[in-house]
């Protein structure tokens, strides 16, 4: 039996069309993990290594605080090593808080 493991914003309305569609070949629902659980290392990929399992990555759709979190981890990697000029995942968490507090204003 396949086992699927989503990883995806649990809000986003294609979590809930992936999960009609498994459960149209009579296959068990898949586990969502929250992408924002998964960025802050409350799970990992590493507990989902399993025969049979099948790891998919939804978009984030429309959650920016998600999208800028991918953005700035892997910012951690891709430039830790270069000149090239970039934001620090710290400048662009500080640059979110303030984009949210403007958007209370």
């Amino acid at each position: 039996m396949l086992n699927f493991i989503l990883i995806a914003n649990p809000e986003n309305r294609r979590v809930g069309f992936f999960q009609q569609a498994i459960a149209h070949f009579n296959l068990p629902p898949a586990t969502v993990v929250d992408y924002a659980d998964l960025i802050a290392g409350k799970q990992t990929l590493e507990q989902f290594n399993i025969p049979n399992t099948i790891i998919r990555f939804d978009s984030p759709e429309k959650n920016f605080d998600v999208d800028k979190a991918i953005i700035a981890e892997g910012s951690r990697e891709i430039f830790s090593t270069s000149s090239h000029q970039h934001i620090s995942a710290e400048a662009a968490t500080k640059l979110a808080q303030t984009e949210r507090e403007e958007r209370r204003i």
